[in-house]
């Protein structure tokens, strides 16, 4: 009978359920299920596109490394700095951005990412014509890289503010792929914009040349900057600090102050001294760390085999596009059945099988069977990013979301940096001493590797997923409350 009963009710908000099947009296109010606001989506709109500006000013000069160098007048080692520059400044400014994040609200962290980077957008601009170019230039892309904590480390934590349960993963997949996307739009971009073809390194180039160069690398860094200005704008007027109620028990107990909140350094001892979290640590570093050297250095990668800017952009943007497709699908898979395990092990293991291939195919004239592997490499790649992200906030509950993700992004980060500098041999790689030069190869295999040890690692994993466990608590407990109720109105009922 009382199960019976149970299913009559309907659980919303700030609503009375309907009991007049049960009762002639008045309707008793039932506990929450929870509202999803619908402008939710449009919030996760506004993140994707503050993500996608940064994004696009970090990678600008990795598919025209050759034109960056004669613009300049720099060589390989400063057109990776003005990438590698970003995981560099990543790693103290990370605990500024928790701070920021985990003291006030996602927004304040978005307002200060969205103006750091609009700034450091516009400074290159103002840098083209001057006397000191470069140095202007890269005082431009560091501001744009102190913002990228601020706003890559808010992913989960918005995901949570805004979005329930079964929401959640999937929310975080679309805001993490929000990054690779504008990575895709900075590989396809700048070899547009900046379309004047120049000769060889080496080679003394025309001044008529130089000019066309240089006046085109602004009007690139022009459309960038007004890029920026509008993700900016949209933070600043548009985007709201949190729903008008919690879309989700543990966000509701952690806004309620139901769970105790913890320091800063009282969370990093208790996430650290937690085995599982190291096995995610480690993994996500290696598959960001990856991730990131392949968006940096394709061209260098895959330059010396004579496929050309346009080539080494097409290979960057297959890897996002098809990124996109399976952290769709992935984040779908876990949202439904909450295997994350399975989901990460199948992910890395086949991102590291394809990576080996892809190392063995890397030779001239290949070009359509190197597009399809670079694409099954993103497809299976970029899932482990929004995947990890979540499985450690579960892990770690109740620690903010932004502490968990600040940590694990800033590892990927370091991991980033010392592949970079693996494949800074490969500078010494050209089409025509290629046969003999082993460093193409070297610097794929090791990445293979890394990956090959994140699937190793992931299998080791066997951590709890806390923050869902919690969630089920909760949620019995109010089944359990509103039946006890129930019970109680029934008895005064018969007694009458």
């Amino acid at each position: 009978i009382n199960a019976e009963y149970m299913g009559d009710f309907q659980l919303r908000r700030g609503s009375m359920a309907d009991t007049k099947d049960l009762f002639d009296g008045p309707p008793v109010e039932i506990p929450d299920r929870y509202v999803h606001y619908r402008k939710r989506w449009f919030i996760l709109f506004i993140f994707c596109v503050t993500t996608i500006a940064n994004a696009v000013t970090w990678i600008t000069f990795s598919p025209i490394n050759d034109k960056a160098i004669a613009a300049y007048g720099i060589n390989k080692f400063w057109v990776n700095a003005l990438s590698m520059v970003f995981m560099l400044l990543y790693v103290p400014f990370v605990f500024v951005s928790n701070w920021v994040l985990d003291s006030y609200t996602t927004r304040s962290g978005l307002l200060v990412g969205s103006i750091l980077t609009t700034i450091g957008a516009w400074l290159r601009v103002t840098g083209a014509h001057s006397t000191w170019s470069f140095a202007v230039l890269f005082l431009g892309q560091s501001l744009c890289s102190i913002g990228q904590p601020f706003i890559l480390n808010a992913v989960p934590q918005m995901s949570a503010e805004w979005f329930g349960d079964h929401e959640r993963v999937i929310a975080t997949t679309i805001a993490s792929v929000a990054n690779p996307i504008g990575v895709a739009l900075g590989f396809v971009l700048p070899p547009l914009i900046v379309a004047v073809t120049v000769p060889p390194a080496g080679t003394p180039i025309s001044d008529s040349v130089l000019s066309t160069l240089v006046e085109q690398c602004r009007f690139l860094m022009i459309v960038e900057a007004i890029i920026c200005t509008a993700a900016a704008m949209l933070v600043v007027f548009v985007y709201e600090t949190h729903p008008p109620t919690p879309p989700s028990s543990s966000q509701a107990a952690i806004e309620l102050g139901e769970e105790e909140k913890e320091t800063l350094t009282e969370a990093t001892v208790r996430m650290f001294t937690d085995k599982d979290f190291w096995i995610i640590f480690a993994e996500f570093g290696i598959g960001l760390g990856a991730f990131n050297t392949l968006a940096t250095v394709v061209g260098q990668l895959t330059g010396p085999y004579g496929y050309d800017d346009d080539a080494q952009s097409q290979f960057g943007a297959v890897v996002v596009v098809a990124g996109l497709v399976g952290a769709g699908l992935f984040g779908w898979f876990v949202d439904s059945t909450r295997r994350y395990k399975l989901a990460l092990c199948v992910s890395l293991g086949l991102s590291a099988v394809f990576a080996a291939v892809t190392t063995l195919l890397m030779h001239a004239g290949n070009e359509g069977l190197l597009t399809s592997m670079f694409a099954l490499i993103g497809f299976f790649m970029t899932p482990v990013l929004p995947l990890s992200l979540e499985l450690a906030v579960e892990l770690t509950f109740p620690i903010r979301e932004s502490t968990s993700s600040g940590y694990l992004m800033t590892i990927g980060q370091i991991v980033g940096i010392g592949m970079i500098m693996m494949v800074s041999e490969v500078d010494s790689c050209t089409v025509q001493n290629i046969q003999n030069c082993e460093g193409v190869h070297t610097a794929m295999w090791v990445m293979c590797a890394c990956i090959g040890l994140a699937f190793l690692l992931m299998l080791l994993y066997n951590g709890r997923l806390v923050r869902h466990e919690h969630e089920q608590a909760r949620e019995e407990a109010q089944i359990y409350n509103l039946h006890e109720e129930n019970m109680h109105r029934l008895a005064n009922a018969v007694d009458a």
